[in-house]
């Protein structure tokens, strides 16, 4: 039962990334789901997000109001786009922050690590 939570709790960390990512695209255009995959694939260094995470984060994005979707036509076929909200925005902000956190640890770490070599 400790090891199914462990795996939970990593779950969230990494959909907490994908949250980051997602509403970094987003503030810059609106996207469809496909092309946000595409961003993830092509533009993340060591990208670990599937299409299905990316889409299960939409949903949980939207769900909290963080993202609105609506339908366009593109070449005849309906296709979904999100586009960030103002609260988005917010979230974006505070993930800006945790990354800026995160790398001051890392930063710590990797000074720390650096005077065992010596």
């Amino acid at each position: 039962m400790k090891e199914n939570k462990k795996n939970n709790s990593q779950g969230r960390k990494r959909g907490r990334k994908v949250d980051s990512y997602l509403l970094l695209f987003l503030a810059k255009k609106d996207c469809y789901g496909g092309e946000l995959v595409t961003m993830c694939e092509e533009l993340i260094p060591n990208n670990q997000f599937d299409s299905a995470m990316v889409y299960r984060t939409l949903k949980k994005l939207g769900e909290e109001s963080a993202i609105i979707s609506s339908y366009k036509e593109v070449d005849t076929k309906m296709i979904r786009f999100y586009s960030m909200t103002e609260y988005g925005r917010t979230l974006l902000q505070e993930c800006k922050k945790n990354v800026l956190s995160n790398i001051e640890n890392l930063n710590f770490f990797l000074e720390e690590y650096e005077k065992l070599e010596e």
